[in-house]
């Protein structure tokens, strides 16, 4: 296992500092608050870390507006505290704000114990959403300028090994007659889908990007349609033989005659030929959908 500081640690720290210090240039009493924020909603990519600042500001007011009627009748009460924490709890249920249950506890919680009686608690509230806008504002403009997420060489890596994985199943099991495992094949094909739906999202991506969104889109499709019938034929009771319109399309793409050896029934099961005949024309059409520019 590889251990460093890595860019994501070294941004983190960067909004962490640049908090604590605005927070202190603005005379927040508890500049910790924005340098919390930071910390929890710096994410791998820009959109994320809107995603997660978007939550957290939720779960902030939410908090807050809690904290301050209940500071109304008693700030720092045991009683009222506890409360406090199944009203957050419950609503946050009802609405489906799991996400902004430890959040709001948090924030609650320190508005309530931060608070003396003679401090103003709408402003001590107040306070705390500000630090937290602060916190998300400055995360956002780190992860955006600093060394943001190349996202484009991430999903060209994880077509490279899809790809290979693709045609290493492929020929396994039909040249070979290998049961082969499509459980970790889709998992491939979910990643890829995955970091091309981020992509999309990211604000920071111009028009002229250099990827080919459509032509990547039909490629996670047609890898689903191969791990299908895969699928299917490892769920087969037997080796069936190739047909030869089968047989000579696995000569062209991999230059070698398919192993027939452990070919069980000596007839051209239709079944059989069905699913082989789909997989090797998604595979063929693989070859013609470029996902750059430059192909």
């Amino acid at each position: 296992m590889k251990y460093g500081i890595g860019i994501r640690n070294l941004k983190t720290a960067i909004a962490v500092f640049l908090s604590i210090g605005a927070s202190t240039l603005l005379s927040f009493k508890s500049p910790y608050l924005a340098a919390i924020t930071s910390l929890l909603v710096m994410e791998s990519s820009v959109v994320d870390t809107l995603r997660s600042g978007k939550n957290r500001i939720i779960s902030t007011i939410f908090g807050a507006i809690i904290a301050f009627l209940l500071c109304l009748i008693k700030p720092g009460d045991l009683l009222l505290s506890s409360i406090g924490i199944v009203i957050i709890i419950s609503v946050c249920g009802i609405l489906n704000w799991n996400f902004s249950i430890p959040t709001s506890g948090i924030v609650f919680l320190s508005i309530m114990f931060g608070v003396t009686p003679n401090m103003d608690a709408f402003e001590y509230s107040l306070s705390a959403i500000i630090q937290t806008f602060l916190g998300i504002s400055i995360a956002f403009i780190v992860n955006f300028l600093i060394a943001p997420p190349n996202h484009i060489a991430s999903i060209l890596k994880s077509y490279q090994i899809l790809r290979d994985k693709t045609s290493e199943l492929i020929k396994k099991r039909l040249c070979y007659n290998e049961v082969v495992d499509t459980f970790g094949f889709y998992d491939k094909i979910q990643k890829l889908s995955d970091e091309l739906s981020t992509l999309l999202e990211e604000i920071r991506i111009s028009k002229d990007r250099p990827l080919y969104a459509d032509n990547i889109k039909e490629i996670i499709l047609l890898h689903k349609h191969i791990y299908f019938h895969l699928t299917v034929l490892n769920d087969l009771d037997k080796e069936y033989c190739l047909s030869k319109e089968n047989l000579a399309k696995l000569q062209v793409i991999y230059g070698i005659t398919p192993d027939t050896s452990k070919c069980v029934s000596k007839e051209e099961n239709i079944v059989f030929n069905y699913h082989v005949e789909k997989i090797l024309d998604a595979f063929i059409s693989l070859q013609g959908l470029p996902i750059t520019r430059d192909e």
